[in-house]
């Protein structure tokens, strides 16, 4: 690279984490995330700064070597590109110029700089496809890495006020969590779905009682952002025995969007939920009602988002398998249109629009968990069956069967 940026000498990640501090208020630097970072020290210091500094370029890579997911495919800015290049040629030659990297942290640091350099080829690569792509469309592919927040308790974590970067990691964990083993629900969707676990945790707490839920909605996502999440992980490495989607409502915010787009968005989503959770139940709501009148500046979105129902429906009835579960009804007023009991601010749930939502949930979710458990009755029966063959040959003088171990 013939252009090279100013490092920051030997100052530490911290003094570079206290400088970022002094610097802005909206994104602060937690301790309790300082050990994480100095865990992988897999930046010089100019390059942490950055990522403390307005660059969710950097937060994006971070977020690459952290979950050891290299394929993510999200960096769009040619100076973003041109910036890691640089960085990354960078470490490199101080690395070997200073020879620090011995034993275990060799092999780390070496594993670390593979994974970086692959990244980087990666987006290279995907900046010449964006090349004369059109816009974002409702069936695309598309993170919210730069989205940013000034509420503190929204979704805090590793990167600061970058939340959306913050809620991916933090789910990302949570499904390692759950690696090799089952998830009663997963809640896929939007702010409707994240508001549920966040602002109304009494009502949560009900619902997800004597059951393992996992809540995938993130505010403000759009069918483009759930299937960039599937995309990089979000249904892999459990098995899930019930997946509820709702989601479009903000594509159809846009006066620009196109209700026909947004529901082959939400079709491309069930294919993609059927093709990583293939036994799960695959409950698909309509778009819930927003607005509380004809005059509400929701009135324009609520028609749009109509008009997505009606053809999901339509999907639905053609395909047969996923279970199409309609109460908007239950969401309005003699008006038709939604109270402020249900939806204080037109949109998201109240406690009682959400005890609404897990009432008519929960017989088709008890029906998926008491069909995995009726399935591990028969299992265990057969086991005692092949036990006490075993039993009966033994006082027969027979020689013993093999009873196999590979399911129980």
């Amino acid at each position: 690279m013939s252009k090279r940026i100013q490092t920051n000498g030997q100052k530490s990640v911290k003094a570079v984490v206290g400088k970022a501090k002094a610097g802005r208020s909206s994104s602060v630097m937690k301790p309790e995330y300082l050990a994480e970072i100095e865990r992988f020290r897999l930046m010089d210091d100019d390059f942490m700064s950055k990522c403390l500094e307005n660059a969710p370029e950097c937060i994006e890579l971070m977020l690459q070597i952290i979950l050891g997911k290299k394929d993510l495919k999200v960096i769009k800015s040619q100076e973003g590109r041109r910036y890691m290049c640089e960085a990354i040629e960078r470490i490199a030659e101080r690395r070997e110029a200073r020879g620090e990297a011995r034993g275990k942290r060799e092999t780390m640091l070496a594993t670390a700089k593979r994974m970086m350099i692959n990244c980087i080829l990666v987006c290279f690569a995907a900046s010449f496809a964006l090349e004369g792509v059109a816009a974002e469309s409702p069936e695309s592919s598309v993170s919210r890495m730069e989205s940013r927040t000034k509420d503190p308790t929204r979704d805090p974590g590793l990167f600061g006020d970058y939340w959306w970067a913050n809620r991916f990691l933090s789910r990302s964990r949570l499904i390692e969590g759950f690696k090799g083993k089952t998830v009663d629900v997963v809640m896929l969707g939007d702010s409707i779905t994240h508001f549920w676990e966040w602002k109304h945790p009494k009502s949560w707490a009900k619902f997800t009682k004597g059951k393992s839920v996992l809540n995938l909605g993130y505010g403000g996502d759009k069918t483009e952002n759930v299937i960039w999440r599937i995309e990089h992980g979000e249904l892999d490495g459990y098995t899930a025995k019930c997946v509820v989607l709702m989601v479009g409502t903000n594509n159809n915010t846009s006066k620009a969007s196109d209700p026909a787009a947004v529901a082959k968005g939400v079709e491309k989503i069930v294919a993609m939920i059927r093709a990583r959770q293939p036994t799960a139940k695959l409950i698909l709501h309509p778009i819930f009602p927003r607005g509380r009148s004809a005059d509400s500046p929701h009135a324009e979105a609520r028609a749009r988002n109509d008009k997505t129902n009606a053809l999901l429906k339509e999907f639905a009835e053609r395909d047969g398998k996923v279970v199409w579960v309609n109460f908007n009804e239950r969401l309005l007023d003699s008006s038709g249109w939604v109270p402020a009991s249900l939806m204080a601010d037109e949109i998201h749930p109240t406690d009682a629009g959400y005890d609404i939502w897990m009432d008519v949930l929960a017989p088709h979710i008890q029906f998926s968990t008491s069909t995995v458990r009726n399935e591990g009755c028969v299992r265990r029966f057969a086991t005692l069956q092949a036990a006490n063959r075993q039993a009966h040959c033994l006082v027969q003088g027979h020689a013993p069967l093999l009873i196999g171990h590979g399911r129980n």
